[in-house]
């Protein structure tokens, strides 16, 4: 390969990593929303205004893939640098 093919590939894998960290930014601003609607959810003396059983279940369920999509977009960001540092 010469140099123009490096080039080209490192600018593919920076935008690459710029769309991961952008994934990541919105699963993180998605994950504050859901502990607020869960907090104002959950059921019990200590619940809030808007107490419902099935919607906080329903929300930490969500809260739970919210968390599990973060951790494979931090894999990826993870291997997404690795295969910047190899071709620069």
């Amino acid at each position: 390969m010469n140099k123009n093919d490096y080039e080209a590939r490192a600018k593919v894998l920076h935008q690459l990593a710029v769309d991961w960290h952008t994934i990541r930014k919105d699963l993180l601003n998605m994950g504050r929303h859901i502990e607020h609607l869960v907090s104002v959810t959950q059921p019990g003396p200590g619940g809030g205004h808007f107490a419902c059983h099935s919607a906080h279940q329903s929300l930490n369920h969500l809260r739970d893939s919210c968390l599990f999509w973060s951790g494979w977009v931090d894999s990826y960001i993870q291997r997404t640098s690795i295969r910047i540092d190899l071709v620069s």
